[in-house]
């Protein structure tokens, strides 16, 4: 069974996996990503992430370093107007602005948070999207060098219910792990 998309993203064409709503929400609310919030998202992929985070805040800044996910970005993203997305390495990056929330969906997120970090605003919130808890405890102990505290990880669920006439229970399936998603703040 699919997980459940809400029309404005089922229209987006598909690369590398996504950040479902589940994950998107939370990312949002821990983050306290505002209309006024500046977003650096580095590894942006499909974009699903980045056009849920352009519909609350002041403009996002997506990074992607493959090409052909720049283009899915490009066609999914194209009504959009405040977002730039930028095709490079987010560990050679070199930008003029301070970001109030980094989100960092990456394969090595250590590598790229000590190059990013500088980026981020003091107080700024940093959120890891990371799919295996051992890159969770690799990130945990470079904290000090990062400059970076650990506020917290967490995991989110979801459960659809089954609603009839003749009873209500919860479905078969149920969304479980997808991503730890850990916050930190700049120091």
């Amino acid at each position: 069974m699919k997980p459940f998309l809400p029309p404005y993203l089922k229209r987006l064409k598909r690369g590398p996996a996504v950040i479902l709503p589940k994950d998107a929400g939370a990312i949002i609310t821990y983050a306290g990503i505002t209309k006024h919030s500046e977003v650096l998202e580095c590894g942006a992929g499909s974009g699903f992430l980045t056009l849920t985070l352009a519909r609350v805040c002041k403009h996002v800044t997506a990074v992607e370093r493959r090409q052909e996910f720049v283009e899915i970005i490009k066609h999914n993203l194209k009504t959009v107007d405040n977002v730039t997305i930028i095709h490079a390495d987010c560990t050679t990056l070199s930008l003029n602005k301070r970001y109030d929330v980094i989100v960092c969906d990456v394969k090595d997120p250590v590598s790229v948070l000590k190059h990013v970090t500088q980026f981020a605003k003091p107080g700024a919130t940093v959120v890891c999207y990371i799919p295996n808890i051992d890159v969770v405890h690799n990130v945990y102990q470079q904290l000090n060098t990062l400059q970076l505290t650990h506020v917290r990880t967490i995991t989110i669920e979801e459960r659809e219910w089954l609603i009839r006439e003749r009873g209500v229970r919860p479905q078969n399936w149920s969304l479980t792990h997808t991503a730890f998603l850990m916050f930190l703040k700049k120091e």
